[in-house]
């Protein structure tokens, strides 16, 4: 399993902010409020800034979203599907997140994630 897939299938109603959960529980999209500490998840799961992907950031639909480009500006957007219009991705900028160690969400994801990774890996070796 990539990390894309570990940090996409690590995220649950339990890390999102209350406005947010009302909104999923009430039939938005699964991963309506989830983009910050996914990107933020991945991100350090890829080496931080090592990773040479910056985390970037725009309003869309009313709302704050996050989302990864690498150094060729390729996009990595865990949660883009939770939008009814495509995201201007050419319009984003540059961010930090707010902290440069995980943040407790961030490290729950990254803790569920690399579980998921290690599953898998081990299943893999398992079967040769």
């Amino acid at each position: 399993m990539t990390p894309e897939a570990a940090v996409r299938a690590s995220l649950s109603n339990d890390l999102l902010e209350p406005e947010f959960r009302r909104q999923v529980e009430a039939g938005a999209h699964p991963l309506t409020g989830h983009c910050y500490v996914a990107s933020e998840a991945l991100w350090h799961l890829r080496g931080g800034e090592r990773s040479g992907l910056t985390p970037m950031q725009l309003q869309h639909e009313g709302v704050s979203h996050w989302w990864l480009q690498g150094p060729r500006g390729g996009i990595v957007d865990l949660t883009d599907m939770q939008f009814r219009t495509p995201v201007p991705y050419d319009k984003g900028h540059p961010r930090a997140f707010l902290d440069p160690t995980p943040s407790r969400r961030a490290r729950t994801v990254i803790r569920r994630a690399q579980t998921k990774m290690d599953r898998k890996l081990l299943k893999r070796r398992l079967l040769q």
